[in-house]
């Protein structure tokens, strides 16, 4: 797992932790630990903040691919070959909850600030939100009519605005909260199997734009998404 760094213009990338097996995701703290979906080991695991060995939490995942965290510290974890959706409770981890196994190669999750899951479904091509006051029984197919193509990535804002890599369509999309994620809008095209998306403070959008091997970042232009830099 590498770190790059804000100050120099994210120009400095430094090692964090080594010895993972495929590591797909990761999420951090408020006290900046950071939690690995170690996908080839079947594992979440912790790296100490600012670097060290990675602790192994728990290994009862089948290839977990996507990790969030909310804001009291419980894990979510995309279980992709078990097709589910399960939760970590902190502070210790012990435990570990089914809240959904009705998906179809859940390839990542985003939480937000009620705790509401919201997950990319690759192998059903859909992005969906588990709704907490439902206890995430029931999985709520957003984004309208519009056709995603094997979602891999996801991301909510402060809004709780979505944000979506669509690698099967090479693109970034937006779901508004506004109406409901009913609508879909193309923010950012020309990208090549986008992986993972996340969004700062600032509402500035980076992306893992793996068949190209970069980072790169959207820019927020007030309301509006205005290319890369």
């Amino acid at each position: 797992v590498f770190e790059v760094l804000a100050n120099g213009g994210y120009a400095t990338v430094q090692l964090l932790a080594g010895g993972l097996g495929g590591p797909h995701d990761v999420a951090v703290d408020a006290s900046g630990n950071i939690f690995v979906a170690d996908s080839a080991h079947g594992a979440v695991k912790k790296i100490p903040a600012g670097g060290g060995s990675a602790v192994t939490l728990s290994s009862a995942f089948n290839y977990p691919r996507g990790i969030a965290i909310d804001a009291n510290g419980n894990l979510f974890v995309a279980d992709t070959n078990n097709h589910a959706v399960k939760e970590m409770l902190a502070p210790d981890y012990t435990t570990v909850n089914t809240l959904n196994d009705g998906f179809s190669y859940p390839y990542d999750v985003a939480v937000d600030a009620n705790g509401n899951v919201f997950v990319a479904d690759g192998g059903s091509d859909t992005v969906s939100e588990l709704v907490a006051s439902e206890s995430y029984a029931t999985i709520h197919v957003l984004g309208g009519t519009h056709g995603f193509g094997f979602p891999s990535g996801i991301a909510v804002d402060a809004n709780d605005n979505v944000f979506v890599a669509d690698g099967g369509n090479n693109n970034v999309a937006e779901l508004n909260a506004a109406d409901d994620y009913s609508t879909v809008a193309v923010v950012a095209s020309g990208l090549n199997n986008p992986a993972r998306v996340a969004v700062a403070a600032d509402g500035n959008v980076y992306v893992a734009d793996y068949g190209n091997h970069v980072i790169k970042e959207i820019i927020l232009d007030g309301v509006f998404y205005n290319g890369f830099e």
